[in-house]
């Protein structure tokens, strides 16, 4: 099994050899902030991948309007849920050029005692290998990407 306390960066290989692993969630943490990020999951990600926005899905504001808040702990849970992300799930975070979703997304994980994340983030024609979480050099997405699933 993976140790991703120990090695939280998967390569490419271990990623194409485990995505159809039932407990095995990848997911496409790509944005930036300008409200894009779920029109560039539907034009193409990972097979399997889902998609989480840090800003939209786990963050809050408070009233006084200080946002980015890590939710708290029942709604992070709803959403890790709905996500497919249970307790046993290993997760695979990915990001493209602004990195911090999937980092966000590993260290939200973590806080919340979930040490099963790892990270990769999915560049175009890059294969080489990653340096920090949240970083994937895959085949371009055109090769491995499914349509608005």
């Amino acid at each position: 099994m993976l140790d991703c306390v120990a090695h939280p960066l998967v390569e490419t290989s271990w990623l194409a050899a485990h995505l159809a692993d039932g407990d095995v969630r990848v997911v496409d943490a790509r944005g930036s902030g300008d409200g894009t990020s779920r029109g560039l999951y539907q034009q193409g990600h990972l097979p399997g991948a889902v998609h989480l926005d840090w800003q939209r899905d786990l963050s809050w504001a408070d009233g006084r309007g200080v946002g980015y808040l890590l939710l708290l702990p029942e709604p992070f849970a709803a959403v890790m849920e709905a996500a497919g992300i249970g307790n046993q799930t290993r997760v695979v975070a990915y990001a493209e050029t602004d990195h911090s979703g999937a980092a966000r997304l590993w260290w939200a994980l973590r806080f919340y005692g979930h040490d099963q994340v790892g990270g990769r983030g999915a560049t175009r024609g890059d294969r080489g290998a990653a340096t920090c979480p949240g970083h994937l050099h895959a085949a371009p997405p055109s090769a491995v990407a499914h349509q608005g699933q």
